[in-house]
């Protein structure tokens, strides 16, 4: 009992004394253990930084995925339809020669308009196959054509917009009843739109009637 007690006492006076049986940190370095130490501190800190690069590089390239995958949304996608242009094959129609007989009388204001199948004056209904054409009508009012007959020349779209290109001739009998110039002109079915201008012209270069 008393080698129990003695044992205890020793134990207790190293204890106090700082002399503990388990190590201590050490806290007084030699110079070559702080620079060893200040290495591996290095080391980690390097390590996190370059981990820390990796992250914000993966997030960058996934960034730049999503934009080039998603275009701006104020990107204007739409397509501007480009109207055409070019010449068109037509076919004078008179009354007084061919068709039913009935002959259409002159309207009391010029103008050009274009005839389909769905829109077109029903006194002329039967006049033309509707099915596989269109037509233009224009009337020109200008008193000093009065009397002239229009033989068309060209008929041509130029940026979607109708040009008639005549040559005024002058009739007699035309002349005699004072008629107003005007033709009908048979078209491929659908190659004008419903909202052109229609423009007619002499074979001369005069400008006779924007419509």
């Amino acid at each position: 009992m008393r080698k129990v007690y003695m044992i205890s006492l020793c134990l207790f006076i190293l204890l106090t004394a700082g002399c503990g049986i388990l190590p201590t940190k050490k806290t007084n370095l030699t110079p070559s253990e702080q620079e060893e130490q200040g290495k591996a501190t290095t080391k980690e800190q390097q390590t996190i930084i370059i981990n820390n690069n990796q992250v914000n590089n993966q997030t960058s390239n996934q960034q730049q995925t999503i934009s080039n995958t998603n275009p701006p949304a104020n990107q204007n996608h739409v397509n501007n339809q480009v109207k055409p242009s070019g010449p068109i094959s037509f076919k004078a129609h008179d009354f007084e020669k061919q068709g039913t007989g009935y002959i259409p009388p002159r309207l009391p204001t010029a103008g050009a308009w274009l005839y389909t199948q769905n829109n077109h004056p029903s006194n002329i209904t039967n006049e033309f196959d509707w099915d596989q054409m269109d037509v233009l009508h224009f009337q020109l009012n200008d008193p000093k054509y009065i009397g002239y007959l229009p033989i068309p020349k060209k008929v041509e779209l130029v940026q979607g917009n109708v040009i008639i290109v005549v040559k005024m001739k002058y009739d007699s009998d035309y002349a005699k009843f004072k008629l107003a110039p005007r033709r009908y002109l048979e078209i491929p079915r659908g190659v004008v739109s419903q909202d052109a201008q229609i423009s007619v012209q002499s074979d001369t270069g005069e400008q006779l009637r924007t419509f």
